[in-house]
């Protein structure tokens, strides 16, 4: 009865850490991670044939949360590393040590200037959307909404930069 209470958790906090429960490209995840954990506990099964050992088993969920903290915690790592790589290279800093959340921040948007076509960017020229972004960056950060990685969550960014283009505009 334990173990299968404690399987059905891990079950569960893999639904939840793959966010499949949104749907889309977050269920296709939480289908790899449960396919991969599938593939570990099949080797796990091959290896140690010699005792019966079935195949389908709650151990597959307990892997499966395992696969899907790993994947969150890189996605996070990744983040944190795109957005230092990008400040040092648009020369917000000299060394990764020196980049703050803010900075991280600052870069992120300066990058996306850079993605988007020419004629779709809000702000001519890169030194203009580097204004810009500070000061979202800034606001977003004496309002506690600034995460470590940079990341401003969609709703808050919106209206914060909103209201300092409103400001920033000719």
């Amino acid at each position: 009865m334990v173990r299968r209470i404690f399987f059905g958790l891990c079950a569960l906090g893999t639904v939840l850490l793959t966010g499949a429960i949104f749907g889309g490209y977050l269920l296709r995840m939480l289908f790899v991670v449960l396919a991969l954990a599938f593939l570990v506990r099949a080797v796990y099964v091959a290896v140690r044939r010699g005792r019966r050992r079935p195949l389908w088993s709650g151990w597959i969920f307990v892997i499966a949360l395992v696969v899907a903290a790993m994947n969150l915690f890189g996605a996070y790592h990744g983040a944190q590393e795109r957005s230092a790589r990008a400040a040092v290279a648009e020369g917000l800093v000299r060394d990764r040590r020196e980049v703050t959340p803010q900075i991280r921040c600052v870069a992120t948007y300066l990058v996306e200037w850079e993605r988007q076509p020419v004629d779709e960017r809000t702000w001519p020229t890169k030194a203009d959307d580097r204004a810009f972004g500070t000061e979202v960056c800034r606001r977003a950060a004496a309002q506690h909404a600034l995460y470590r990685d940079g990341y401003v969550s969609s709703r808050v960014a919106k209206r914060l930069e909103n209201e300092v283009a409103w400001e920033l505009a000719p």
